[in-house]
């Protein structure tokens, strides 16, 4: 359960390699940020006096193959794409429903199932693990204040473009599954 007392803030960085030491990567943000405002001020006093310091890498998974044998993977185990996509959930779950419809139509046979499976999902993940990096990219860009009026800029007619003349094909690929053609009816 939240507990109102207690501060939380994520915070995206862009390093060349990941930081896993918690006191480094304490010692970056603060190089980083500090001075930035008194918001920011108060969260990096925060994090020095806390008890602990969650840090990970975003990671996404590229995998040639999600199946070997009688095993499938999916969702994050598979192919997580990046938090920045925001589709991890909705892969996971699509990917249940047409390995569970696979299975179904393949009658239990896994050794028909499982390839069936890979290649109706292999259009729908490949784009959105493509957005992966441009979506980390729009959300910390690594150029600093020109970099993030850059982005709202982009944003702001990305947007605006979207509404006029609908989303870009490349972008319905990530975001629209024909699910009811793999789950049995």
């Amino acid at each position: 359960m939240p507990d109102p007392a207690r501060e939380e803030c994520t915070v995206l960085t862009r390093d060349r390699a990941p930081v896993t030491d918690p006191e480094t990567h304490r010692r970056s943000l603060r190089e980083r940020f500090a001075g930035d405002g008194a918001a920011t001020d108060r969260a990096l006093a925060a994090m020095d006096e806390a008890p602990a310091v969650h840090v990970a890498p975003s990671a996404q998974i590229r995998m040639d193959t999600w199946t070997r044998g009688r095993v499938a993977l999916l969702g994050d185990a598979g192919y997580c794409p990046d938090p920045m996509t925001g589709q991890g959930s909705t892969l996971a779950l699509v990917g249940a429903c047409v390995l569970g419809g696979a299975i179904v139509r393949a009658r239990g046979d896994h050794r028909v199932a499982l390839p069936a499976y890979e290649r109706a999902m292999r259009p729908f993940v490949d784009p959105n693990l493509a957005m992966g990096g441009t979506n980390t990219g729009l959300v910390a860009p690594d150029t600093g204040p020109t970099g993030l009026r850059a982005r709202s800029w982009v944003l702001r007619g990305l947007t605006r473009l979207s509404s006029l003349v609908g989303t870009p094909p490349g972008m319905r690929r990530a975001y629209e599954f024909p699910l009811g053609e793999h789950v049995p009816h």
